[in-house]
């Protein structure tokens, strides 16, 4: 084949006023596979993602056909992400970054790494608090911080506070990331009661657990500290567990914004910013967070999560307001660490 390539070429070349070498080059070209543009190429979109990885391009399936868009996922951690953009700079294939906590993107706004939606008309119709401040990031679903325990068993607990005073619970929530996210909303709703905020820190830290989390009550011998969607759906009358939503008297229950952000030099930003929209409209980020087990953003009244069967109320802050303390929570992790 590639010799058939270099003789029509040639033939072209040396006769160039010769319809039929054209032709001849053109059809040799068409049946080696080469794409033109009329076969209609489907756009690409490259996310990185510190929570999903290629298995979960099916997320997204409806919006790929709708769309006509091929969605490739990175799974990376967080600060990988960050590091592969700095080194990458102008030349990075990664057009969007979905990330478990919006907490992170106060790094990638201050390193430059965002970009910012100008037009008005392009931008998702969101929130204060459930965006970036300079529309370089957007909310896609909120997973709250839970206490998770067997049913009946007699230990009351209402807020966060509660668990410093109990001799047996453990936490999942036991690598930096999620140490850090957690800490950081902590560090501002108890910013005024120092001595509370040190119990509650120093008990989480002291009671990280390894274990994979299941939904089986027979696991749950303590109430458990978790995220919301890795138990999700559990409080129903058949299951023995009861989900705990911390707070709701004093201030509402802590929570990670899920999030996603479209990177500076995104070579596929209109793309971009379709899926963005596409996914703050209401039935699609239904769907999607009933995938994750987490709470879509349309039942946001105010800070008050209202649907059928809930009416939970969430922490009254913006993510975007807690970027000062979440150096703090930070330093708090790097200091236990060490001890």
């Amino acid at each position: 084949m590639q010799s058939l390539i270099l003789l029509n070429i040639f033939v072209f070349v040396f006769r160039p006023s010769t319809y039929w070498s054209l032709f001849a080059l053109l059809l040799t070209l068409a049946s080696c596979g080469i794409p033109t543009l009329s076969e209609g190429n489907k756009k690409q979109l490259i996310i990185a993602s510190d929570f999903l990885d290629y298995r979960d391009s099916s997320l997204f399936k409806a919006f790929s056909e709708a769309f006509n868009t091929e969605i490739h996922i990175l799974g990376m951690t967080t600060d990988s992400i960050r590091i592969k953009l700095n080194k990458e700079g102008f030349t990075t294939r990664i057009d969007l970054v979905l990330l478990r906590s919006s907490l992170d993107f106060c790094d990638f706004e201050e390193e430059g790494l965002l970009q910012s939606i100008k037009q008005a008309e392009e931008r998702p119709d969101l929130p204060y608090f459930l965006r970036g401040a300079n529309y370089k990031w957007f909310g896609l679903g909120l997973d709250p911080y839970v206490i998770v325990q067997r049913r009946n068993a007699g230990t009351r607990i209402k807020n966060y506070a509660d668990l410093a005073e109990l001799n047996s619970w453990t936490t999942s929530l036991n690598e930096k990331d999620a140490l850090v996210a957690l800490f950081t909303p902590l560090i501002h709703r108890y910013r005024a009661e120092r001595d509370d905020l040190e119990k509650i820190t120093k008990s989480i830290f002291d009671r990280e657990i390894n274990q994979v989390l299941t939904r089986d009550s027979n696991f749950l011998e303590a109430p458990l500290l978790t995220r919301y969607a890795a138990f999700g759906g559990v409080n129903s009358s058949q299951n023995a567990l009861d989900v705990i939503f911390p707070d709701q008297n004093k201030g509402g229950v802590l929570y990670e914004l899920r999030g996603a952000a479209i990177i500076r030099q995104a070579r596929n930003y209109s793309s971009a910013v379709a899926f963005l929209n596409y996914f703050a409209e209401d039935r699609n980020n239904e769907q999607l967070n009933a995938r994750w087990n987490t709470f879509p953003l349309n039942g946001m009244k105010g800070t008050v999560f209202s649907d059928q069967n809930k009416r939970i109320k969430f922490y009254p802050v913006a993510t975007n307001a807690l970027c000062t303390y979440r150096n703090e929570a930070i330093r708090m992790v790097q200091k236990m660490r060490r001890k």
